[in-house]
Protein backbone atom coordinates (compact mmCIF):
# COMPACT_ATOMS: atom_id res chain seq x y z
CA UNK A 1 0.00 0.00 0.00
CA UNK A 2 1.69 3.32 -1.33
CA UNK A 3 -1.18 5.61 0.24
CA UNK A 4 -4.55 5.61 2.24
CA UNK A 5 -7.29 8.00 1.48
CA UNK A 6 -10.40 7.39 4.10
CA UNK A 7 -11.31 3.41 3.45
CA UNK A 8 -9.01 3.32 0.23
CA UNK A 9 -5.39 2.14 -0.38
CA UNK A 10 -3.49 3.11 -3.35
CA UNK A 11 -1.03 0.23 -4.17
CA UNK A 12 2.50 0.12 -5.87
CA UNK A 13 0.37 -1.90 -8.52
CA UNK A 14 -1.83 0.67 -9.45
CA UNK A 15 0.37 3.01 -9.43
CA UNK A 16 2.92 1.59 -11.53
CA UNK A 17 0.17 0.64 -14.30
CA UNK A 18 -0.92 4.39 -14.05
CA UNK A 19 2.68 5.25 -14.47
CA UNK A 20 2.88 2.61 -17.02
CA UNK A 21 0.09 3.64 -19.03
CA UNK A 22 -0.44 7.41 -19.37
CA UNK A 23 4.10 8.21 -19.11
CA UNK A 24 3.38 9.54 -15.68
CA UNK A 25 6.43 9.18 -13.16
CA UNK A 26 5.42 7.42 -9.95
CA UNK A 27 4.99 10.52 -7.68
CA UNK A 28 3.16 12.12 -10.64
CA UNK A 29 0.64 9.19 -10.81
CA UNK A 30 0.65 8.52 -6.70
CA UNK A 31 -0.53 11.97 -6.68
CA UNK A 32 -3.29 11.75 -9.49
CA UNK A 33 -4.54 8.29 -8.13
CA UNK A 34 -4.83 10.26 -4.62
CA UNK A 35 -6.75 13.41 -6.23
CA UNK A 36 -9.32 10.43 -7.92
CA UNK A 37 -9.99 8.79 -4.49
CA UNK A 38 -10.65 12.20 -2.78
CA UNK A 39 -13.23 13.41 -5.46
CA UNK A 40 -14.94 9.73 -5.40
CA UNK A 41 -15.55 10.24 -1.85
CA UNK A 42 -16.57 13.44 -1.44
CA UNK A 43 -18.77 12.08 -4.71
CA UNK A 44 -20.16 9.60 -2.80
CA UNK A 45 -20.91 11.41 0.77
CA UNK A 46 -23.20 13.93 -1.72
CA UNK A 47 -24.66 11.08 -2.74
CA UNK A 48 -23.91 10.98 -7.10
CA UNK A 49 -23.23 7.64 -7.21
CA UNK A 50 -27.25 6.61 -6.77
CA UNK A 51 -27.87 9.12 -9.38
CA UNK A 52 -30.03 7.65 -12.51
CA UNK A 53 -26.97 9.04 -14.91
CA UNK A 54 -24.30 7.46 -12.77
CA UNK A 55 -26.10 3.99 -12.36
CA UNK A 56 -26.49 4.37 -16.36
CA UNK A 57 -22.67 5.10 -16.52
CA UNK A 58 -21.86 1.95 -14.34
CA UNK A 59 -23.70 0.03 -16.33
CA UNK A 60 -22.90 1.06 -19.95
CA UNK A 61 -18.83 0.55 -18.36
CA UNK A 62 -20.04 -2.99 -17.00
CA UNK A 63 -21.17 -4.05 -20.53
CA UNK A 64 -17.99 -2.86 -22.25
CA UNK A 65 -16.38 -4.68 -19.53
CA UNK A 66 -18.20 -8.15 -20.50
CA UNK A 67 -17.95 -7.45 -24.27
CA UNK A 68 -14.39 -6.75 -23.97
CA UNK A 69 -14.11 -10.71 -22.12
CA UNK A 70 -16.72 -12.74 -24.25
CA UNK A 71 -15.94 -11.08 -27.69
CA UNK A 72 -12.79 -8.84 -28.44
CA UNK A 73 -10.51 -11.09 -25.92
CA UNK A 74 -12.39 -14.79 -26.92
CA UNK A 75 -11.83 -14.18 -30.43
CA UNK A 76 -8.81 -16.51 -31.76
CA UNK A 77 -6.62 -14.09 -34.32
CA UNK A 78 -6.12 -14.35 -38.26
CA UNK A 79 -3.75 -16.98 -39.17
CA UNK A 80 -1.68 -16.67 -42.13
CA UNK A 81 -3.55 -19.25 -43.87
CA UNK A 82 -6.89 -17.90 -43.13
CA UNK A 83 -5.68 -14.43 -44.18
CA UNK A 84 -4.13 -15.60 -47.60
CA UNK A 85 -6.87 -18.14 -48.46
CA UNK A 86 -9.44 -14.92 -47.64
CA UNK A 87 -7.29 -12.97 -50.32
CA UNK A 88 -7.88 -15.08 -52.86
CA UNK A 89 -11.60 -15.62 -52.57
CA UNK A 90 -11.50 -11.61 -52.58
CA UNK A 91 -8.48 -11.06 -55.45
CA UNK A 92 -10.57 -9.87 -58.10
CA UNK A 93 -12.99 -7.53 -56.34
CA UNK A 94 -9.88 -6.27 -54.51
CA UNK A 95 -8.00 -5.45 -57.97
CA UNK A 96 -8.42 -1.56 -58.91
CA UNK A 97 -9.27 -1.44 -62.84
CA UNK A 98 -7.90 1.95 -64.52
CA UNK A 99 -9.06 5.06 -64.42
CA UNK A 100 -9.58 8.16 -66.62
CA UNK A 101 -9.59 11.51 -65.25
CA UNK A 102 -12.01 13.58 -67.87
CA UNK A 103 -12.97 16.60 -68.64
CA UNK A 104 -15.04 18.44 -71.38
CA UNK A 105 -17.07 21.00 -73.34
CA UNK A 106 -20.43 20.65 -74.85
CA UNK A 107 -21.28 22.70 -77.84
CA UNK A 108 -25.17 22.33 -77.60
CA UNK A 109 -26.58 22.88 -81.08
CA UNK A 110 -30.02 24.27 -79.88
CA UNK A 111 -27.77 26.75 -78.59
CA UNK A 112 -27.13 27.79 -81.81
CA UNK A 113 -30.84 27.43 -83.50
CA UNK A 114 -31.64 31.09 -84.40
CA UNK A 115 -35.37 30.12 -85.17
CA UNK A 116 -36.65 27.34 -83.08
CA UNK A 117 -40.19 26.96 -83.08
CA UNK A 118 -42.36 28.03 -80.56
CA UNK A 119 -39.92 30.40 -79.58
CA UNK A 120 -37.31 28.04 -78.56
CA UNK A 121 -36.74 24.98 -76.95
CA UNK A 122 -34.88 24.20 -74.28
CA UNK A 123 -31.20 23.34 -73.77
CA UNK A 124 -30.46 19.79 -73.80
CA UNK A 125 -30.88 18.51 -70.61
CA UNK A 126 -27.53 16.45 -68.96
CA UNK A 127 -24.93 14.97 -70.69
CA UNK A 128 -23.02 11.66 -71.55
CA UNK A 129 -22.52 10.83 -68.26
CA UNK A 130 -26.17 10.66 -67.87
CA UNK A 131 -26.31 8.05 -70.51
CA UNK A 132 -29.69 9.21 -71.66
CA UNK A 133 -31.17 11.01 -74.49
CA UNK A 134 -31.11 14.51 -74.71
CA UNK A 135 -34.21 16.31 -74.93
CA UNK A 136 -33.84 19.69 -76.56
CA UNK A 137 -30.90 19.46 -78.84
CA UNK A 138 -32.47 16.85 -80.87
CA UNK A 139 -35.18 19.37 -81.80
CA UNK A 140 -32.50 21.18 -83.64
CA UNK A 141 -31.90 22.10 -87.22
CA UNK A 142 -28.78 20.57 -89.16
CA UNK A 143 -27.81 24.19 -89.58
CA UNK A 144 -27.82 24.62 -85.79
CA UNK A 145 -25.97 21.09 -85.22
CA UNK A 146 -23.10 22.41 -88.17
CA UNK A 147 -22.62 25.52 -86.75
CA UNK A 148 -22.10 23.68 -83.07
CA UNK A 149 -19.81 21.83 -85.22
CA UNK A 150 -17.56 24.38 -86.15
CA UNK A 151 -17.43 26.31 -82.85
CA UNK A 152 -16.40 22.78 -81.05
CA UNK A 153 -14.04 22.26 -84.07
CA UNK A 154 -12.13 25.88 -83.49
CA UNK A 155 -11.99 24.95 -79.62
CA UNK A 156 -10.63 21.69 -80.25
CA UNK A 157 -7.80 23.13 -82.49
CA UNK A 158 -7.15 25.92 -79.73
CA UNK A 159 -6.72 23.22 -77.28
CA UNK A 160 -4.48 20.75 -79.21
CA UNK A 161 -1.74 24.07 -79.81
CA UNK A 162 -1.83 24.80 -75.55
CA UNK A 163 0.85 23.59 -73.81
CA UNK A 164 -1.46 23.32 -70.73
CA UNK A 165 -4.67 22.14 -72.57
CA UNK A 166 -6.23 21.54 -69.20
CA UNK A 167 -5.97 24.78 -67.81
CA UNK A 168 -6.93 26.18 -71.66
CA UNK A 169 -10.15 23.96 -71.74
CA UNK A 170 -11.12 25.51 -68.51
CA UNK A 171 -10.52 29.19 -69.46
CA UNK A 172 -11.32 29.59 -72.88
CA UNK A 173 -14.79 27.78 -71.93
CA UNK A 174 -15.09 30.54 -69.47
CA UNK A 175 -14.64 33.04 -72.60
CA UNK A 176 -16.88 31.15 -74.54
CA UNK A 177 -19.17 31.06 -71.75
CA UNK A 178 -19.13 34.57 -71.08
CA UNK A 179 -19.43 35.56 -74.85
CA UNK A 180 -21.95 32.51 -76.23
CA UNK A 181 -23.75 32.46 -73.22
CA UNK A 182 -24.13 28.76 -71.43
CA UNK A 183 -27.28 27.67 -73.46
CA UNK A 184 -24.34 27.01 -76.08
CA UNK A 185 -21.38 25.78 -73.84
CA UNK A 186 -20.92 23.71 -70.93
CA UNK A 187 -18.15 22.68 -69.10
CA UNK A 188 -18.39 19.25 -67.11
CA UNK A 189 -15.84 17.38 -64.85
CA UNK A 190 -16.75 13.89 -64.48
CA UNK A 191 -15.62 11.44 -61.54
CA UNK A 192 -13.13 8.67 -61.94
CA UNK A 193 -14.53 6.95 -65.03
CA UNK A 194 -13.78 3.43 -65.86
CA UNK A 195 -14.22 0.77 -68.63
CA UNK A 196 -17.48 -0.08 -66.88
CA UNK A 197 -18.89 3.22 -66.86
CA UNK A 198 -22.45 4.26 -67.39
CA UNK A 199 -21.45 6.40 -70.24
CA UNK A 200 -23.03 6.80 -73.59
CA UNK A 201 -20.85 4.06 -75.68
CA UNK A 202 -19.51 6.99 -78.13
CA UNK A 203 -18.38 8.70 -75.44
CA UNK A 204 -16.72 6.19 -73.49
CA UNK A 205 -14.85 4.85 -76.59
CA UNK A 206 -13.12 8.40 -76.92
CA UNK A 207 -11.94 8.84 -73.42
CA UNK A 208 -10.44 5.63 -73.69
CA UNK A 209 -8.84 5.98 -77.50
CA UNK A 210 -5.93 7.49 -76.10
CA UNK A 211 -2.70 5.69 -74.30
CA UNK A 212 -1.86 8.91 -72.30
CA UNK A 213 -3.31 11.92 -71.13
CA UNK A 214 -4.15 14.09 -73.30
CA UNK A 215 -6.67 16.08 -75.83
CA UNK A 216 -8.70 13.50 -77.57
CA UNK A 217 -8.03 14.57 -81.52
CA UNK A 218 -11.47 14.90 -82.69
CA UNK A 219 -15.10 15.60 -81.65
CA UNK A 220 -17.46 13.43 -80.10
CA UNK A 221 -21.00 13.58 -80.90
CA UNK A 222 -24.11 12.33 -78.83
CA UNK A 223 -27.46 13.81 -78.93
CA UNK A 224 -25.87 15.85 -76.35
CA UNK A 225 -23.94 17.75 -78.96
CA UNK A 226 -20.54 18.00 -79.44
CA UNK A 227 -17.30 17.16 -77.12
CA UNK A 228 -14.27 18.37 -76.58
CA UNK A 229 -12.85 15.95 -74.62
CA UNK A 230 -9.62 16.05 -72.42
CA UNK A 231 -8.10 13.50 -70.53
CA UNK A 232 -6.51 14.84 -67.48
CA UNK A 233 -5.13 11.79 -65.53
CA UNK A 234 -4.89 8.23 -65.80
CA UNK A 235 -4.06 5.75 -63.08
CA UNK A 236 -3.12 2.71 -64.24
CA UNK A 237 -5.06 -0.67 -63.31
CA UNK A 238 -3.74 -2.65 -60.61
CA UNK A 239 -3.68 -6.15 -59.20
CA UNK A 240 -4.16 -6.65 -55.43
CA UNK A 241 -1.55 -7.75 -53.62
CA UNK A 242 -1.75 -9.59 -50.23
CA UNK A 243 0.89 -6.46 -48.28
CA UNK A 244 -1.21 -4.21 -49.23
CA UNK A 245 -4.53 -5.36 -48.33
CA UNK A 246 -3.43 -7.82 -45.62
CA UNK A 247 -4.57 -5.03 -42.46
CA UNK A 248 -8.00 -4.39 -44.24
CA UNK A 249 -8.49 -8.34 -44.30
CA UNK A 250 -7.60 -8.97 -41.23
CA UNK A 251 -10.19 -6.12 -39.64
CA UNK A 252 -12.98 -7.57 -42.32
CA UNK A 253 -12.34 -11.14 -40.32
CA UNK A 254 -12.11 -10.33 -36.69
CA UNK A 255 -15.03 -8.11 -37.39
CA UNK A 256 -16.73 -11.04 -38.50
CA UNK A 257 -15.94 -13.26 -35.74
CA UNK A 258 -16.91 -10.78 -33.00
CA UNK A 259 -19.93 -10.24 -34.83
CA UNK A 260 -21.14 -14.28 -34.97
CA UNK A 261 -19.32 -14.66 -31.61
CA UNK A 262 -21.91 -12.03 -30.11
CA UNK A 263 -24.91 -12.89 -31.36
CA UNK A 264 -24.03 -16.18 -29.67
CA UNK A 265 -23.43 -14.68 -26.96
CA UNK A 266 -27.36 -12.70 -27.30
CA UNK A 267 -28.58 -16.03 -27.92
CA UNK A 268 -27.22 -18.09 -24.95
CA UNK A 269 -28.33 -14.70 -23.04
CA UNK A 270 -31.80 -15.23 -24.07
CA UNK A 271 -32.36 -18.57 -23.32
CA UNK A 272 -30.83 -17.61 -19.85
CA UNK A 273 -33.14 -14.37 -18.66
CA UNK A 274 -35.64 -14.56 -21.60
CA UNK A 275 -37.19 -11.75 -23.18
CA UNK A 276 -40.74 -10.89 -23.44
CA UNK A 277 -41.92 -8.34 -25.79
CA UNK A 278 -44.98 -6.53 -24.01
CA UNK A 279 -48.23 -7.30 -25.96
CA UNK A 280 -48.39 -3.18 -26.58
CA UNK A 281 -45.08 -3.08 -28.05
CA UNK A 282 -46.03 -2.12 -31.94
CA UNK A 283 -48.38 0.28 -30.71
CA UNK A 284 -45.74 2.16 -28.15
CA UNK A 285 -43.26 1.80 -30.88
CA UNK A 286 -45.29 3.63 -33.30
CA UNK A 287 -45.62 6.77 -31.02
CA UNK A 288 -42.39 6.62 -30.23
CA UNK A 289 -41.83 6.87 -34.34
CA UNK A 290 -44.27 9.18 -34.80
CA UNK A 291 -43.22 11.34 -31.46
CA UNK A 292 -39.46 10.96 -33.17
CA UNK A 293 -40.82 11.41 -37.27
CA UNK A 294 -38.76 8.19 -37.54
CA UNK A 295 -39.85 4.88 -38.63
CA UNK A 296 -40.19 2.01 -35.82
CA UNK A 297 -37.89 -0.34 -38.14
CA UNK A 298 -37.07 -4.37 -37.00
CA UNK A 299 -39.11 -7.39 -36.99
Amino acid sequence: VVARVGRRTVSAEEVTEAARRYGWSPREALGRLVARELLAAEAWRRGYAERPEVRRARRQASVQLLLQQEVEQAVPGVSEAELRAAFERRKASLARPEMRFVAYVTFQPLGFEDDAPDGGAAPADGGPADGGAARGSLAASPRAWEAARQQAERFLERLRAAEDPVTELVEAWDRLRRRLGEEKVRFERLPPVTREARLLPEFLEAVFELPEPGVVPRLVRTDFGWHVVVVERIDPAREAELDAVADELREELLTARRRRRLQALLERLRRRYGVEPSPHRDELLERLAEAHGATPGGP
